[in-house]
């Protein structure tokens, strides 16, 4: 059964065009994450302690796009997920459309292993959104009600995980308080009181750089591609278990569902009033932006504190979900002005071909940081990055509008389609008149 005409019709162009900042916010993230040594990802105040301009690069990127641009792609993916299985059952049944749904994100997750094990990209999201997606299906005709309590037990889970975390370790650090005040004092000391002092040194040892794991990790990573693949199979294994199903279930969840939810309240629709995502934007970026400066300000200023920097923590998706809702009404609301027309028509390209993008990312990634390639790994400052993330930018924005006015998907997205209908789709634009 032909398929192709699925996803050609009925497209909104505000979700295509915010995918595509989207796509290219998270290379800000991940370049940083494919650059540099995990102890100094986002210990920039250790790397840069006179807060010159690699600081505040630094400092800029993570306030403005460090989960914000993969919370967006993440809402955008449970929008897509029930906008596909409504136009799939306009076309099938429902049983075709369930199997049709599910073959596609059983093949997500294969892209998603070759970009975490052959591209070696060991954040990748792909692999996580398949399994969600699948989980996902069950929400696709939940009510509001439903999305509202789903999407509170998962804000309540990463608020009192850190919490619960920040309040050990402050207990821990007052333990350990009362231990020196008993050496102090010529006190004997008991095996649980060494024990504390052995745990409260094992937590500041993880809060500094460790020097024997950032030379371990550029020396590898400095290496041949067998060599980096090795390394990157634990890594990878560890980010599809134990961080997957104690973490990222709860954030990716709690965005897939927003994104359900306000396409349920018609927030993508023309319709909507201008005035009415300004409001939210200024508010959604307003209330955002002031928790993550106050919430970066804080770790910054206490980073070798781990119960401060901790606390502080403790607030970062409180003040992320807004900062996301309020980013998206702003791409909206600017996007609706015929004076970004152009702009917003190249967005549209990315985001239309975001997993070839995405894909990409780690190609180039891989290439221009890694042994095997250019070798840049621990070589960049952060004002050098930026200016290469920058540029990868340029070509993909550039590389995408050429691209889409040839052929109806990009690459992988025609692979991929091809693959889910287990039939050739049409590509190029002249095959279909």
């Amino acid at each position: 059964m032909q398929q192709s005409a699925i996803g050609q019709t009925q497209r909104i162009r505000s979700i295509d065009i915010v995918r595509g900042i989207a796509v290219l916010g998270i290379f800000t993230m991940n370049a940083a994450d494919m650059a540099y040594p995990q102890d100094l990802v986002l210990d920039f105040r250790a790397t840069d302690p006179d807060m010159g301009w690699n600081y505040w690069v630094a400092f800029t990127s993570e306030v403005l796009f460090s989960g914000k641009m993969r919370g967006l792609f993440t809402l955008l993916f449970g929008v897509s997920s029930v906008l596909i299985v409504e136009r799939l059952t306009r076309k099938v049944d429902d049983y075709t459309a369930a199997d049709y749904y599910f073959r596609r994100l059983i093949w997500l997750l294969v892209l998603g292993l070759a970009n975490a094990y052959i591209f070696l990209w060991w954040g990748d999201v792909l692999f996580k959104y398949a399994l969600l997606g699948m989980l996902l299906f069950s929400f696709r005709q939940a009510s509001i009600k439903i999305l509202t309590v789903a999407m509170l037990t998962c804000i309540a889970v990463l608020t009192v995980q850190p919490y619960t975390d920040y309040r050990e370790i402050a207990d821990l650090e007052q333990q350990y308080i009362d231990v020196q005040s008993k050496q102090r004092s010529a006190q004997p000391l008991t095996p649980d009181d060494y024990e504390v002092v052995n745990d409260w040194q094992e937590i500041l040892a993880d809060t500094r750089p460790d020097s024997e794991s950032i030379e371990e990790e550029i020396r590898i990573n400095s290496g041949n591609y067998a060599v980096i693949f090795d390394y990157n199979v634990t890594r990878v294994f560890e980010e599809h278990t134990s961080i997957f199903y104690a973490e990222d279930v709860w954030d990716m969840m709690l965005f897939m569902l927003l994104g359900i939810m306000l396409l349920r309240m018609k927030y993508f629709d023309e319709q909507v009033p201008s005035l009415v995502h300004m409001a939210i934007a200024l508010l959604g970026i307003g209330v955002g932006l002031y928790v993550h400066v106050w919430l970066n300000l804080g770790v910054s200023a206490n980073y070798l504190d781990p119960v401060t920097s901790l606390y502080y923590l403790t607030f970062y998706d409180l003040g992320r979900v807004p900062f996301v809702v309020g980013y998206m009404s702003l791409t909206i609301l600017i996007f609706r002005s015929k004076i970004f027309k152009y702009i917003g028509d190249g967005m549209a390209a990315v985001g239309r071909m975001a997993l070839s993008n995405y894909l990409m990312q780690s190609i180039i990634g891989a290439f221009v940081f890694y042994g095997f390639g250019l070798a840049q790994f621990n070589q960049m400052s952060r004002l050098d990055l930026a200016v290469f993330v920058f540029l990868v930018w340029i070509f993909q924005v550039t590389f995408s509008v050429v691209w889409m006015r040839l052929f109806y998907y990009g690459p992988v997205e025609w692979l991929w389609r091809s693959l889910t209908y287990w039939e050739t789709q049409p590509l190029r634009r002249t095959q279909m008149g």
